[in-house]
């Protein structure tokens, strides 16, 4: 077959999108090649020439007679992988970076779909691909608490979920995410090594809503005990928010003798930075995550760095191993973190 063209190439990626996204479903048949032609406004040659490409990808397959219609057997080598969200973008491209890298040297393709932090859209997807075929998928869940009946539905008929940066609550279940207690106990004796005693710790959602955020709050309090620091209900402030900066000012007005704040989101350290400055006020601050601005940002924004590839490579990997083996076990992988000091995080005798 020769080379295709720029216009065939453009049919073959279309219909290779339409085919993972379940457009064109598992069995069913491609348009003929008249309507292709009119749909691409391209030539009869050039349809022939993409429908042989997918075809001898196994993509495809011929009926004599009938036309082309979608293989099953392509289903075997793609991997659905749901995120909860597409707005913080440089978390989620190292995610799916790492598992992009770890699947090129396999037969497998991951394949991402966004669920916009809907807990129905989420739900939707799973329910989606699983009935076209899928029964391997790579989760960022919505949330800990919100579709565990759900997944477990799903894992009683034989799917294989691994699930990335929030386990599930209560649920037996392959996981890979940063070891959070960690991050949250180093983060806070971090700013108590710096002399600070009242330390507020910052949460940006409810709790119960998040298993990361339990842990961080569970390394947090254990740093403070460990040093003998007597742990204070009212530098505790967790709260689901719409507005950072709304959420960072609330939280200075309910801690005015807090010398220090452990925030569980850059966006939060950074929100409670501005208007510190802005107030004159000296404070000590370390986030989590090291996103990017947080190194740019003026001061920069001391941070609890997570190896997002390496989370989103070692989650990869975990699925592909039980895949392979036809594991029955569950795994939890963490993966270390480790603290990044700038200049937010203030000696307390600066203060």
């Amino acid at each position: 077959m020769s080379k295709p063209s720029n216009k065939c190439n453009g049919v073959i990626n279309t219909l290779k999108e339409k085919i993972a996204e379940g457009f064109f479903p598992v069995f069913s048949k491609i348009p003929s090649e008249t309507q292709l032609c009119n749909m691409f406004d391209v030539s009869r040659v050039t349809i022939r020439k993409a429908l042989e490409s997918l075809k001898s990808e196994g993509l495809i397959e011929s009926r004599q007679g009938s036309g082309y219609f979608v293989s099953a057997d392509n289903i075997k080598n793609l991997i659905p992988v749901i995120m909860s969200s597409s707005s913080d973008a440089f978390r989620m491209s190292e995610i799916y970076q790492g598992i992009q890298d770890f699947f090129s040297n396999t037969k497998f393709d991951p394949l991402m779909l966004l669920s916009e932090n809907n807990p129905n859209k989420e739900r939707e997807l799973i329910s989606e691909y699983y009935n076209n075929g899928f029964s391997n998928m790579l989760i960022i869940p919505y949330s800990s608490a919100t579709n565990v009946g759900f997944y477990q539905s799903f894992m009683n008929s034989n799917v294989n979920f691994v699930f990335i940066d929030t386990k599930p609550d209560k649920l037996d279940c392959n996981y890979v995410a940063s070891c959070n207690f960690t991050g949250g106990y180093l983060a806070t004796k971090h700013l108590i090594d710096l002399g600070h005693r009242r330390i507020c710790y910052c949460a940006n959602d409810e709790i119960e809503n998040a298993n990361t955020l339990i842990q961080r709050l569970a390394g947090y309090k254990l740093a403070l005990t460990d040093h003998g620091i007597k742990i204070d209900p009212n530098l505790i402030f967790s709260k689901k928010v719409f507005s950072i900066k709304e959420h960072a000012n609330e939280c200075i007005l309910r801690s005015p003798d807090a010398t220090a704040y452990f925030c569980t989101s850059d966006a939060v350290a950074l929100a409670i930075s501005n208007l510190t400055s802005k107030k004159s006020r000296k404070v000590a601050i370390i986030g989590f995550d090291n996103l990017s601005f947080a190194e740019t940002s003026t001061p920069s924004i001391s941070s609890v760095d997570q190896n997002f590839y390496e989370i989103g490579r070692c989650a990869a990997e975990l699925l592909y191993n039980h895949i392979i083996k036809h594991s029955k076990s569950f795994d939890n992988k963490f993966i270390p973190i480790k603290i990044i000091p700038r200049s937010t995080t203030l000696n307390s005798k600066l203060i």
